[in-house]
């Protein structure tokens, strides 16, 4: 079949549903995917289909409380530290500098406009620093002397570049201490318009503001994590992949239903020698646990981390220069500045297209972990008839 033939796009399967599915990667394998229930949790429905033999045997309703108990083990036993850690500090940092911009949006309404917060941490701010008509007085002076739009342009920017490789923590403090220094400068600067005390009182008011705010935006970042790390319903981002990976004690890798190539999530920290699991992403939406058929019909969903077919995933994503050498057939697939630096210039396909196969084949097999045996009502003649037939197409391509 031409490389140029474009390859049927991959609907997501029902749950417990297996086919057999062409991927420019597999070499001689024979790779299947399997559906997942989809609640917003499917990855962590794909990764137990593989993991667990007692998840295989459970019903529906039983799969749903075993991932609910799952993702809320693991919130439980995440502390600050490392949630800090995640993702280099991006997922704790995001959010927390969100917040931090949110809060003093609606501090600044209150103390202009005299309006309520419209988030729960902002009005845990009003409330916690605003007792009586002195502490108001003094945050009018602070805002109109330190407008938000002098937090938005020329403070927080700076602030959050000197802190980008720093922990949460630490840029706690740097952010108080540098809101205080310019607060201080600004209040030098208009000397004796504002009496002296008055004016050590505002700055002192200014450190008590920022601090509480940077604590609030901590606390409320970290709360929304442990929470969303709960909820079955909610989605897990590619951030959280090393810490699910952690828990599993196991190499994830991803495969594009688009491409039926593997992609990269992030680098290489969360791939470290152990036992791997494959997964698909179907539909932008969805995650599929993937495997590898047998004979007599069975497959397997693990993988020691010196498998064929997970030396040649790692290449192809890890070492791309070694592709050439070790497994030319995959030069193709390669990314086109890759591609470029090995001195392939010419593109035998265009971006989406590859290798062909026929309509997917459903492979008639059992609900269980790791080597999963048949229970289908097909003659074992027949079936190993089809899936001869499968290899002798995959071999030919």
């Amino acid at each position: 079949m031409s490389r140029r033939q474009q390859l049927n796009k991959l609907s997501i399967l029902p749950p417990n549903k297996t086919v057999v599915f062409y991927s420019p990667i597999e070499g001689r394998d024979i790779l299947v995917r399997t559906g997942t229930i989809g609640e917003g949790s499917c990855f962590f429905h794909a990764l137990l289909h593989s993991h667990s033999r007692e998840y295989v045997r459970l019903d529906k309703k039983g799969r749903m409380k075993l991932v609910a108990k799952l993702r809320s083990s693991l919130a439980d036993k995440l502390d600050r530290k490392r949630w800090e850690e995640i993702s280099s500090g991006l997922v704790a940092k995001i959010p927390f500098q969100e917040n931090i911009n949110e809060i003093l949006h609606d501090f600044y309404r209150h103390i202009e406009k005299e309006r309520s917060g419209k988030s729960k941490m902002g009005r845990n701010l009003i409330r916690s620093i605003i007792h009586n008509d002195n502490d108001k007085q003094a945050y009018q002076i602070i805002c109109e002397l330190i407008t938000m739009e002098d937090f938005e342009k020329e403070l927080l920017p700076k602030i959050h570049d000197k802190c980008a490789e720093n922990k949460i923590t630490e840029c706690k403090e740097t952010i108080v201490k540098d809101v205080c220094d310019y607060g201080q400068k600004v209040f030098d600067k208009i000397g004796k318009t504002v009496d002296e005390n008055r004016k050590n009182f505002c700055v002192k008011k200014i450190e008590t503001m920022i601090r509480k705010t940077v604590n609030e935006a901590d606390n409320a970042a970290f709360k929304d994590y442990l929470s969303n790390l709960k909820d079955a319903s909610v989605s897990v981002d590619t951030y959280t992949i090393g810490l699910i990976s952690e828990r599993f004690n196991r190499d994830i890798y991803f495969i594009d239903a688009r491409t039926r190539m593997p992609y990269r999530v992030g680098g290489d920290e969360n791939i470290k020698s152990r036992k791997s699991i494959i997964v698909m992403w179907v539909g932008g939406v969805h995650y599929e646990i993937v495997g590898r058929l047998l004979g007599k019909d069975r497959i397997q969903r693990e993988f020691h981390d010196d498998d064929p077919l997970i030396k040649r995933i790692n290449t192809y994503l890890f070492h791309p220069d070694l592709v050439a050498e070790q497994y030319p057939a995959l030069i193709p697939y390669l990314p086109k500045n890759h591609r470029d630096r090995l001195g392939f210039t010419s593109d035998s396909r265009s971006e989406g297209d590859y290798e062909s196969s026929s309509e997917e084949e459903e492979s008639d097999e059992s609900d269980e972990s790791d080597e999963e045996r048949t229970r289908s009502s097909s003659s074992p003649k027949r079936k190993k008839s089809r899936k001869s037939r499968h290899r002798r197409r995959h071999r030919k391509h």
